[in-house]
């Protein structure tokens, strides 16, 4: 009875659907479409494509702005063009971040290099023609050879520039000329340890400038500068005997009278003329025997002559050389000792040379009061006693 009843509940089945099996050629792939229905579809799908060119036209004719985020992408590096730093990370620039290039100096760009035998025939003949530009390029060019061969310079390169300070001396008075040879005594943290032994360079710098301006009342602050870097540093050429008339005219910027003591054992060390005096060999610690020979020697390629060494620059008379210039030069020195006490932490060789310039800088009345304040703790460690 129950499946009767089912029988007789199911639906009838609409028209053509009893209709006989499709052909074998023949793939049922839906319902039957009409051909309305077709034309209607292909009118939508055409106006899409239409809408699509549309909106491809639109966005290829509009510029992307250049702070946009679309043009802040960069593209992305293939495995071969990566190039790792120092400490493994990838540089999106593809080039290698090392140091970067160091700026030249005004008296680097104008340097003209010749052959050390070439330098004085050089320098004479563009006297001749009045080039002024070229000399000043000449001498660059020497100081820059200086510079680069610290440890084994050409004789005849540092001669000839003796011979000119002797001869021009306000040739070296030109301002770019007395930046090239203050950068001789500045300190320099590339050379290497060897370079540091052979201290002539230096020593040749300050007898140069000692010739040029030992006869100018007022000096640069240059002079003051550099006299405090090497003081901090090294200290390669403001403790030599050599170089004691430059250095005591310096330091009457400021203003520090010496205890007599100071001056007594000053004497007791003596002088390279001193010791020529007494016979004795005199100090050139670090300096070679081809260069001691050279010192006292006489015109460049000649074989003798008139000694290049001029007593009268030992000679000169200590004054006053800043007498205008007075008050930059103590807001400068000022400044600098105050930024060196307000670091926390300083080795025990930087603090030794900073008790060395303060000394000489106490004639100034707030460095007093500074160091003053400092005497207790540094009396107290047996470090610096």
């Amino acid at each position: 009875m129950d499946r009767g009843k089912s029988l007789a509940k199911k639906p009838a089945k609409p028209k053509g659907a009893g209709a006989g099996p499709l052909p074998a050629d023949v793939f049922a792939l839906g319902s039957k479409s009409r051909p309305a229905d077709v034309e209607s579809s292909r009118k939508v799908l055409g106006k899409r494509d239409r809408d699509r060119d549309r909106d491809r036209d639109r966005d290829s004719s509009v510029t992307v702005p250049l702070g946009s985020s679309l043009a802040s992408k960069k593209p992305k590096l293939g495995s071969d063009q990566l190039v790792f730093t120092r400490l493994g990370r990838s540089d999106p620039t593809g080039q290698r971040t090392g140091s970067p290039a160091r700026q030249l100096e005004p008296y680097e760009e104008l340097a003209i290099e010749v052959d050390g035998s070439e330098l004085y025939d050089a320098i004479l003949e563009a006297e001749d023609d009045d080039n002024d530009i070229r000399v000043e390029g000449l001498v660059c060019g020497a100081v820059q050879y200086l510079k680069a061969n610290r440890a084994k310079t050409d004789p005849l390169v540092y001669l000839t520039l003796m011979y000119l300070a002797k001869r021009r001396p306000l040739l070296f008075s030109i301002d770019i000329i007395l930046e090239a040879f203050c950068s001789i005594l500045k300190r320099d943290v590339s050379i290497s340890y060897k370079s540091k032994g052979n201290p002539i360079v230096s020593l040749l710098a300050c007898n140069i400038l000692m010739a040029a301006y030992h006869d100018e009342e007022l000096w640069p602050e240059a002079f003051v500068k550099v006299y405090v870097d090497d003081a901090m540093g090294d200290r390669v050429w403001v403790d030599r005997t050599d170089c004691q008339s430059f250095v005591d005219n310096i330091l009457t910027a400021f203003n520090t009278v010496i205890p007599p003591s100071v001056l007594e054992a000053k004497a007791v060390s003596g002088s390279v003329s001193a010791d020529l005096q007494l016979g004795s060999s005199p100090n050139y610690a670090g300096i070679d025997d081809e260069d001691k020979s050279s010192l006292s020697g006489s015109r460049p390629g000649s074989g003798s002559g008139s000694s290049l060494y001029d007593p009268s620059i030992d000679e000169t008379v200590t004054f006053p050389r800043y007498i205008n210039n007075q008050t930059s030069v103590d807001a400068f020195i000022v400044d600098f000792v105050r930024e060196h006490l307000a670091r926390r932490q300083m080795t025990d060789s930087v603090l030794r040379n900073l008790i060395k310039v303060a000394t000489v800088c106490c004639g100034n009345d707030e460095i007093r009061v500074m160091i003053v304040q400092r005497l207790e703790m540094w009396l107290q460690n047996p470090v610096h006693k």
